[in-house]
């Protein structure tokens, strides 16, 4: 039988918030990567399931009746600028996990073993909400029913298939691909790098630099006004500390780092390394595959993701915070209360902040490779 339960000692429930939830929250926080370079948004605790997010107009140059010009004295020359406001929607979802424990096994006290578990699925959960926010940039979420496999809330726009669709003139490649000169058809030059032998589509120098002009040429700053974050796979850094060329253009930023898990800076782009890249496979493009070769590395301008706010209180009122039970008593699956379930559940949803705006463009540039790693 199970010794303790939601009754019995009678502060368990308090001791269970208390305790599992400052469990849960540090190891969620500790493996998150792409989190930190989100715009995050509260829900409110009733009656929404959206977040807006926000993007004012670029500055532009003037034309013949817009903008700046030369002033005459006396007379007043309307020139009727105004500064617009694009936006888009972020939809939520709920996500969970769960585990069971025997009994037996916690006779003697459930909570040590409880956070143990606790600490493993929060592990869980920190990769699920990253590959949402993946996702939200390189998944195939056109439909409802393609997002909700995505772990997202409703069908939104990515940079899936995005080709040359944002007006740009001189960078409009969003997509890059190791090796592949842009056609402005994304799934062909998928097709075309997929086919490289791995030296030809490995990271290189030039590749890196054409990520951040294809950010500098749209006006995306970074995120900390300095260094782009570029988020990439262990393969990828192994092809970089292989060339000597790109060691001995590497430097190592200060400790007091702007972007956390930082290793080193090439360029101009800050490299941080995650062991949950997306990754595809030849034939798959906008599909995650785990099996896959091609790695993408994501170079991350101010304000590319927005997301739902993962709060670190108590679960209550706040929708976003992750809300722990443990179900210790019989039902009509477990008539003998054999097992003792703990579970968590929060509201996450991620978007990729491309607004309404018609001078709006993703802040975010995806750089596809492959690896010479065996």
């Amino acid at each position: 039988m199970a010794i303790q339960t939601t009754s019995n000692p009678s502060d368990f429930a308090y001791r269970r918030q208390e305790y599992l939830a400052r469990v849960a929250w540090p190891e969620l926080e500790f493996q998150l990567r792409m989190y930190q370079f989100a715009q995050k948004e509260t829900i409110p605790a009733k009656g929404f399931k959206a977040a807006r997010f926000y993007r004012l107009r670029k500055a532009r140059r003037r034309t013949g009746s817009v903008g700046p010009t030369n002033l005459t004295e006396g007379s007043m020359t309307a020139r009727g600028s105004t500064v617009t406001t694009g936006y888009v929607d972020c939809y939520a979802i709920q996500r969970g996990d769960d585990f069971s424990l025997s009994d037996i096994a916690v006779a003697t006290d459930i909570l040590p073993t409880l956070k143990n578990n606790m600490s493993v699925i929060m592990k869980d959960a920190a990769l699920d909400l990253d590959s949402i926010l993946m996702a939200a940039i390189m998944g195939n979420a056109s439909t409802l029913v393609l997002a909700n496999a995505l772990g997202l809330g409703a069908a939104q726009t990515t940079l899936y298939g995005s080709n040359a669709t944002y007006g740009v003139a001189q960078a409009p490649y969003f997509e890059r691909f190791c090796g592949v000169v842009n056609t402005g058809v994304s799934s062909t030059d998928f097709a075309t790098h997929a086919a490289l032998l791995p030296a030809s589509a490995k990271f290189t120098r030039i590749e890196n630099l054409k990520a951040m002009t294809q950010l500098r040429a749209n006006d995306v700053e970074p995120a900390d006004g300095m260094a782009y974050p570029a988020v990439l796979s262990p393969l990828q850094m192994f092809d970089m500390r292989q060339d000597p060329t790109l060691v001995s253009a590497m430097t190592h930023r200060d400790t007091a780092k702007l972007y956390e898990y930082e290793k080193v800076e090439l360029d101009g782009a800050a490299f941080i390394e995650t062991t949950a890249p997306w990754i595809e496979a030849a034939g798959g493009y906008g599909t995650f595959n785990a099996s896959g070769y091609i790695n993408t590395i994501l170079y991350m301008g101010k304000d590319a993701l927005g997301a739902i706010k993962i709060s670190n209180n108590i679960a209550g009122g706040d929708p976003g915070a992750i809300k722990i039970d443990v179900l210790d008593k019989a039902d009509k699956s477990d008539i003998y209360n054999q097992t003792i379930v703990g579970v968590w559940k929060t509201f996450f949803g991620a978007i990729m902040k491309l607004t309404s705006d018609t001078s709006d463009v993703p802040h975010v540039c995806a750089l596809r490779c492959q690896t010479t790693y065996k």
